[in-house]
């Protein structure tokens, strides 16, 4: 029965070659898995919307086993309700009734959390966390704002397993500091550079790595050596000076950064950045080797013990992302998708990278909560003076209740409420849904940097659509 709901959903795509590779891809699967690959095709791509947006929702809460019959019945109505309010949405269905990429989006990503439940609730069997990782890669094929989430979806494999999280923890930091490399400031880089990206990814990976310190140290009191000779307030007590100690570090070689990049003098700047990848590295080494020598063999696990199941779902977000490759053997077909002209290495680098759009202009705390037009003054003029109008963040709430409405906006905080009576395996649930809603809209406001007039919510709108998943899940 789940075969045959796939490959009718499938079925539905139309046969065109698109703008990136799912959509291309698109017309391979229903070449290949459909058996009447033709008649009205702008119908079944039509239906494709609609179908992608009610089904994956309503399965997202059965995975848990219920008790009852009662349970499962409230499970699936919830989830039925929180798909119907996301398909019927305004701009949602805008997206579905034409050709367009947002749908398919959407789905690959509510497959990403309904899979990551499944596998949040039984941590023992790993594939959801495996087919989780390469519907993420999907959705980095389909559009790359979906990454933004990556953020919410480590610390729920942190929150279902500790010690599986540490490991990917160790690995991420090991990519904050191969990022600090490749980002790394021109020497030659213009005086008007938007060094905004780079502090965010900074302040990201900056608590990733003092997240992994303190559970190391401390990791609830279960060390050999540390917990012979401290006792638990002074454990407590060293794990957050050392956490200080670095966070503090990690401020002043910000500050000197800032300062040799606001003087232009970006030889220095791409120094100090060489210095404190280094001493992160130096760091994650030397907490690797630690957790080893300093761990109880009967209560505390190591790290990098659970290596193999952290490298394959890195080796599955690629194979999901390895459909960028599709691009340029489309390319090469007849009619050939020549969006960039990806059969070339320069023009697959420069879809990729999305080239054909504006650089990021990035946001600041002012205009997100404050001030939506403060502007920067400029110099030897006079500073505007800013007003409080709830910043960008308040116009992201006037589009989510022009979509849902302020009743169902309110439905959506309900589940807060019964938090006292859940289990706390539920509450960290709830919580890491949340966490991940907050982290990956404050980061889209403040990458994408919108405006209040109409023009511009219109365009930015289908960038903040992913969110409302969130919104309608509560609501459900």
């Amino acid at each position: 029965m789940i075969g045959t709901v796939i490959k009718t959903m499938l079925g539905t795509f139309v046969l065109w070659k698109g703008c990136n590779a799912l959509e291309s891809f698109g017309s391979l699967v229903v070449y290949v898995l459909t058996e009447r690959p033709t008649g009205n095709t702008n119908l079944r791509r039509h239906l494709l919307g609609f179908r992608l947006e009610v089904i994956i929702p309503a399965t997202h809460q059965p995975f848990i086993e219920p008790e009852d019959f009662q349970r499962n019945a409230i499970g699936l109505a919830s989830g039925i309700t929180a798909g119907l309010l996301l398909a019927f949405n305004g701009f949602m269905w805008s997206q579905a009734v034409i050709v367009e990429v947002y749908t398919l989006g959407i789905f690959t990503f509510m497959a990403v959390l309904a899979l990551m439940m499944r596998w949040y609730f039984r941590p023992e069997v790993r594939w959801p966390l495996y087919l989780a990782y390469f519907c993420f890669g999907l959705c980095f094929a389909n559009h790359q704002t979906l990454l933004l989430a990556a953020i919410g979806i480590e610390a729920i494999v942190l929150l279902a397993d500790r010690k599986l999280g540490k490991d990917f923890l160790l690995c991420n930091c090991g990519v904050y500091i191969l990022g600090l490399y490749a980002t790394l400031p021109a020497e030659g880089a213009p005086l008007d550079s938007e060094p905004g990206v780079f502090i965010l990814f900074n302040v990201i990976g900056v608590g990733m790595v003092a997240l992994l310190l303190g559970m190391v140290l401390f990791d609830k009191g279960k060390q050999h050596v540390l917990q012979k000779s401290l006792k638990s307030i002074g454990l407590v007590a060293f794990t957050i000076t050392a956490v200080g100690v670095y966070l503090l570090s990690a401020g002043l070689f910000g500050w000197a950064w800032s300062s040799y990049f606001e003087d232009g003098n970006f030889a220095r700047a791409a120094s100090a950045v060489k210095v404190w990848a280094a001493l992160n590295a130096v760091l994650l080494g030397a907490m690797a080797v630690f957790s080893w020598f300093n761990r109880d063999k009967e209560k505390s696990t190591p790290l990098l013990r659970h290596w193999m199941p952290m490298l394959n779902t890195r080796a599955a977000w690629l194979l999901g992302a390895a459909f960028y490759l599709y691009m340029p053997l489309a390319s090469m077909t007849n009619p050939p998708m020549n969006w960039a002209y990806p059969r070339t290495v320069q023009g697959f680098e420069h879809a990729v990278k999305r080239g054909q759009y504006d650089k990021i202009a990035p946001s600041n705390l002012t205009r997100i909560f404050y001030d939506r037009d403060h502007t920067k003054p400029l110099p030897n003029a006079v500073p505007r003076r800013s007003t409080f109008n709830g910043g960008q963040a308040y116009v992201y709430w006037e589009e989510a209740a022009q979509e849902f409405s302020l009743s169902y906006l309110a439905l959506a905080f309900l589940p807060m409420a019964f938090l006292p009576w859940m289990a706390l395996r539920e509450r960290r649930w709830i919580a890491a849904l949340t966490g991940i809603f907050i982290s990956f809209t404050l980061i889209l406001i403040f990458l994408l940097n919108p405006t209040a007039d109409e023009q511009n919510r219109h365009l930015f709108k289908v960038f903040f659509t992913a969110t409302h998943i969130f919104i309608a899940l509560g609501a459900g």
